[in-house]
């Protein structure tokens, strides 16, 4: 009979392990999810954020459903000031959204849209040359 044919005479259920090995009972280990890593350290995974920093995408789809409902009444002032308060190209696109549903047309709300964009736009590039 030839070696590897022959039957396991030393105790080992697993022959390529130590006997110690075997004895070990092993534990599972519960991983949370893989990072996110962002540029942005606002969006860095790595960071924690207190939970209500962390909901502001819900809050900025209301606040953009309640701008569309108000914006049947907005004169261009009032749309002007929406669009200098937009912090983010989200934001401004919710006021510009707003602003076309509303079926109105100033010259003085476009030009400050562009405006407004140019800006972002420009943050945008200085911040992602760091």
């Amino acid at each position: 009979m030839s070696p590897a044919s022959a039957p396991n005479e030393s105790g080992k259920v697993y022959p390529n392990r130590t006997l110690e090995d075997q004895d070990v009972e092993m534990q599972p280990i519960v991983l949370g999810p893989a990072p996110f890593s962002s540029p942005d350290p606002e969006t860095d995974g790595i960071r924690m954020l207190p939970l209500e920093d962390g909901t502001s995408a819900a809050s900025a789809a209301n606040e953009a459903a309640k701008l569309r409902e108000d914006a049947k009444d907005m004169k261009a002032a009032d749309f002007k000031e929406a669009v200098e308060a937009a912090q983010t190209q989200e934001e401004l696109d919710a006021v510009q959204e707003a602003y076309d549903e509303s079926g109105k047309e100033y010259s003085t709300v476009d030009d400050a849209i562009t405006k407004r964009q140019e800006e972002l736009t420009a943050a945008e590039a200085e911040g992602d040359g760091n």
